[in-house]
């Protein structure tokens, strides 16, 4: 059990260490690396378009945390908010060009910083298995009661 638990613990470390190197490195954009996540979210939907609760969902974030950090996001014109045409209560974050291109150059500091933390010290085969693992702990999280519950937060 305390080798579960030790795993466990590296990684929450290295995942920490490598977050706290890329916000550094986007600070020089202007940016945060939960700016970068919820853009990349965004340009990963059709349309460059999620609802609120959606895109929240896509980032580990409660509900008053995306309202937060999309708000930020609008006030750079880098998302901007559309009310829903089928739920006029529901609201939808959109990015924008400005979002598209403030992404891309993002990108250009994400990309490295993650090749030489962490790509690099992994061949393609470990690169598989953790992206298998990873698939496998995400279907059992959206199961989790817990999960559904910190999402209703």
């Amino acid at each position: 059990m305390a080798d579960n638990f030790s795993l466990w613990h590296q990684l929450g470390y290295v995942f920490r260490k490598v977050d706290d190197v890329l916000d550094l490195e986007l600070s020089a954009l202007g940016l945060s690396l939960q700016d970068v996540q919820l853009l990349y979210s965004l340009k990963q939907a059709p349309e460059w378009r999620l609802r609120m609760s959606d895109l929240a969902d896509s980032v580990a974030l409660t509900r008053s945390g995306v309202t937060r950090a999309v708000s930020r996001l609008v006030k750079r014109s880098l998302v901007c908010r559309q009310v829903c045409p089928k739920d006029q209560r529901a609201m939808y974050a959109v990015m924008t060009s400005e979002g598209d291109d403030a992404l891309a150059g993002a990108m250009e500091i994400v990309e490295p910083v993650l090749q030489k933390y962490f790509f690099d010290g992994l061949s393609k085969m470990d690169e598989r298995a953790i992206m298998r693992v990873m698939e496998q702990v995400s279907v059992l999280l959206a199961d989790s009661k817990a999960c559904q519950r910190a999402e209703v937060r």
